[in-house]
Parts: C-alpha cells; structure tokens; sequence
C-alpha cells in the first residue's frame, strides 16, 4: 500500500486510470499538462488499465500492465521463419521468460542455456543490460527485465534449424527456422 506515482503519457483528450477493475479518476491530457496524466497509487498486486478518451468521450486507446508471478514458462520468438542457406543471413529470436497468465516478468534474471540442430550457429547473445560482463559468443545468457536475445547465423546447408532454450526448473522451450 505504499503509494507509488504512475504518470501516462498521452495524445488523447482524457485518461482514466483502473486499478483491478476500479476508477482512480479521468484526468485531462492537452499540452498544458505536456501530455502527462499523474496519479498517486497505493501498490497493490494486479492490473493498471489506461483508458484515453476523445473529445466526445469515445475511447480510443487502452494499456494495461499487470503484476507478474514466478517465471513458469519460455518463449522463444524468431524475426524470421524462413531464412537463406547462404552462410550470412542471420535470424534474431528474442527470448522470453513468462509467468502461468503469460505476463513477462521483468525482474527475471534465470540463466538461459542455448542449443543448436542443423547448419546453423550462435553469433550471438545479449540481453541489454549495461553492467553484464557476459560473454556475446557464448551458449548461455542471463535474462535481464525477464528478456535476452539469440542472433542464429544460417549455414550453407537447407533444412530445419532448431534453437532450444533451457532453464533450470522449467521444461525447455525451441522454435524452428527453415533455412531454403
């Protein structure tokens, strides 16, 4: 219950923040207020709901951002699903670590194992954190705001590349990539 400022920024005429479900009140966003909406709210666990409003009171926009649980599940998202079998092309799968209602959890920091099947290698892994002193080229990254990212360089060969990501704990997450 220690209250916490949230502040939305916003184009539209009006702004209405929910907490699980209730009002915190409509608050006018124009250039005066530099677009900002502010609101003091006393933490709880659940959903903020940001809904804009028009001049005519029409909603047009919605946010939400939601407490996560303890990281249950990986998700593995590739840029691309079919890839050249040319020696260069690259594909930039980013990692996810998601709780039991899918929210990712932005204080997961579990080290992620990498593998590879077919004609393809790592070139890559990163996460964004600025104070990481973790190798880019190695099988292994730590997540960083529950988040990582694996760059797969394509060989020379067609077929089906394989990325499996593993974390202790959890069953092993992979995505498949066709390299033609």
């Amino acid at each position: 219950n220690k209250p916490i400022e949230v502040n939305i920024y916003s184009s539209c005429t009006q702004v209405e923040l929910f907490l699980n479900g209730k009002s915190l009140a409509k608050k006018t966003t124009d250039r005066s207020t530099k677009f900002i909406a502010s609101w003091q709210v006393p933490y709880q666990r659940g959903v903020l709901k940001a809904v804009g409003y028009n001049a005519k009171n029409k909603i047009i926009n919605t946010a939400t951002l939601a407490t996560a649980d303890t990281v249950i599940k990986i998700q593995l998202i590739a840029d691309k699903k079919i890839v050249k079998a040319n020696n260069q092309d690259l594909v930039y799968v980013t990692i996810i670590l998601l709780d039991g209602k899918g929210n990712r959890n932005p204080l997961a920091e579990n080290l992620i194992k990498f593998e590879i099947e077919g004609s393809a290698t790592i070139a890559g892994v990163g996460n964004a954190n600025p104070r990481s002193l973790e190798s880019y080229q190695a099988y292994e990254r730590k997540a960083w705001q529950g988040k990582c990212m694996v760059i797969v360089k394509v060989g020379k060969s067609t077929g089906e590349i394989k990325l499996k990501a593993v974390v202790d704990g959890m069953d092993a997450a992979s995505i498949i990539v066709n390299a033609e």
